[in-house]
């Protein structure tokens, strides 16, 4: 997924990166994992990131999870 995500920002100044720490995509403490009943997805973007590559990045993902079930 984040494979993906780079894809649709590549040349712009933003790039998708795994989580670390309390924000690790596996981290039990992870909202999306804790509500989830298989396994979550947490994708994290600021505001200005959102606006200008928001339809891009969700259009990456759900290529990726349409390609997985």
């Amino acid at each position: 997924m984040r494979d993906a995500i780079n894809g649709v920002l590549e040349g712009t100044e933003f790039e998708a990166v795994l989580g670390s720490g309390q924000s690790r995509a596996d981290g039990d403490g992870t909202l999306a994992n804790r509500l989830a009943t298989r396994c979550g997805v947490w994708i994290g973007q600021d505001e200005h990131s959102c606006e200008q590559y928001g339809d891009e990045i969700a259009a990456a993902v759900a290529d990726v999870l349409e390609r997985r079930l």
